[in-house]
């Protein structure tokens, strides 16, 4: 039987941690309540909690009697509002969204962003580049933040229900392959079986692993191909070091040196699947060109002329292995 009410929770942040959450500040935490009406979810009523709201928030959340869901709420957002409001007898009633998929993708995070699954599955997507919220928020363009916090609502709840009705998923981003949902998971999804029996549980689970569902984080020397730009075989390549706020780690692009990236272009991080406008991602803004092994590791967005560039890709990813920023 599906829950009569669901609320939609997620939060926005003035200053972030990723790595640790819990060092991040609150900006706004926005619940959007749905109620079951016929076979499908009616939308009632958006509220937003400020900093000095907490209070009305904590009890807000304790008191409501249907399911939270969120995306990535295990992971983050429980991880801010745990120093500030107490989740006794919240983690037990809610189901991430984000914790569910990459158990059932066989623990692999690629291609599991909001954004991402919302656009393919049902052609909604997220307003405004998530790591320009803090921003925004600090300039004090706060009715733009509080829009995009009510339309990430939306879409975890649009990827909760395309879950439980159409028990299927589609996973894109080069990966091109669908899940299947079984009737044992919808126990899950509808929070029959909780994600987490109890606080002290999900709780321990962090002190214990670092995260709060996914695996020890092993690090790894990620490659992805910009094969969207017409990468060829043969083609001159520029390894591009980048690093992911998500997940922490770095990771190369291997673009054909010519490839330009305009201005908001957005990459997917193949660790976590986590999406990023290029111009963020990128460190520095220095191109540098190994003397040895005769490649370009850039820095940032300056590319270097064809003339300084002469890549054998084989003899440039095992000096790039050797190089001490891995790790």
């Amino acid at each position: 039987m599906l829950p009569k009410r669901i609320a939609a929770l997620d939060i926005e942040t003035s200053k972030t941690n990723f790595a640790k959450p819990e060092n991040s500040k609150l900006a706004i935490a926005g619940i959007k309540f749905y109620v079951l009406g016929g076979d499908r979810y009616r939308a009632k009523e958006f509220n937003y909690f400020l900093l000095e709201q907490i209070p009305a928030l904590e009890s807000t959340l304790k008191q409501f009697d249907g399911i939270i869901i969120g995306h990535n709420i295990f992971e983050f957002d429980y991880r801010v509002l745990g120093p500030l409001i107490s989740l006794d007898g919240i983690i037990e009633k809610t189901v991430d969204t984000l914790a569910f998929l990459y158990k059932k993708n066989g623990n692999e995070m690629g291609g599991l962003s909001l954004d991402s699954l919302s656009r393919i599955n049902f052609r909604k997507k997220k307003t405004i580049q998530g790591k320009s919220i803090s921003e925004l928020w600090n300039k004090g363009e706060r009715k733009k933040v509080i829009d995009y916090n009510e339309n990430d609502c939306m879409l975890s709840k649009g990827l909760w229900w395309n879950l439980v009705n159409k028990r299927s998923i589609r996973i894109g981003d080069g990966l091109d392959k669908s899940l299947r949902i079984t009737t044992r998971d919808i126990s899950s999804l509808i929070g029959k079986k909780p994600m987490f029996t109890s606080f002290q549980v999900w709780q321990q689970r962090i002190m214990t692993h670092g995260h709060a569902f996914k695996d020890k984080q092993v690090r790894k020397h990620l490659e992805v191909n910009d094969n969207g730009a017409g990468l060829k075989p043969d083609s001159k390549a520029i390894f591009h070091r980048l690093f992911c706020g998500q997940c922490q780690h770095h990771f190369l692009l291997v673009a054909d040196i010519g490839r330009v990236f305009s201005t908001g272009e957005t990459i997917t991080c193949p660790g976590c699947g986590y999406i990023e406008m290029v111009s963020e991602i990128y460190r520095g803004t220095l191109a540098q060109i190994h003397p040895f092994a005769r490649f370009v590791v850039s820095f940032g967005t300056t590319l270097p002329s064809e003339a300084e560039l002469a890549v054998e890709p084989t003899v440039a990813r095992k000096a790039i292995r050797r190089l001490r920023w891995w790790g």
